[in-house]
């Protein structure tokens, strides 16, 4: 999974970035409406859902861009600026990065 998120967030021009991956069923749900490390650090950060194809930005204070990625690092859909209480799919994504808008 590394390569293939390095492949991604290169493609999208998302870097350097401080990357999370949200392994655990919790940190699956919760996503990007806590923060995940300082606040500082917010704006830098992609959160990396794994084994994933449609996400939710339920409960979130801010826009996000959301990527979706295939099996071999190409990004498949970008959706920037994704306000709040919206989802997202894409059919053949394997993972999702996501980060905050701006």
């Amino acid at each position: 999974m590394g390569e293939m998120c390095r492949r991604a967030l290169e493609a999208l021009g998302w870097g350097p970035a401080r990357v999370v991956v949200a392994q655990r069923p919790l940190q699956r749900l919760i996503g990007m409406t806590l923060p995940w490390g300082p606040r500082s650090e917010r704006g830098s950060m992609v959160m990396v859902f794994p084994r994933c194809s449609s996400v939710h930005t339920c409960f979130m204070r801010r826009s996000l861009d959301i990527a979706f990625v295939a099996g071999d690092g190409s990004v498949l859909n970008v959706y920037e600026g994704v306000p709040p209480f919206r989802l997202r799919s894409c059919r053949g994504s394997v993972m999702v990065l996501e980060r905050f808008s701006g």
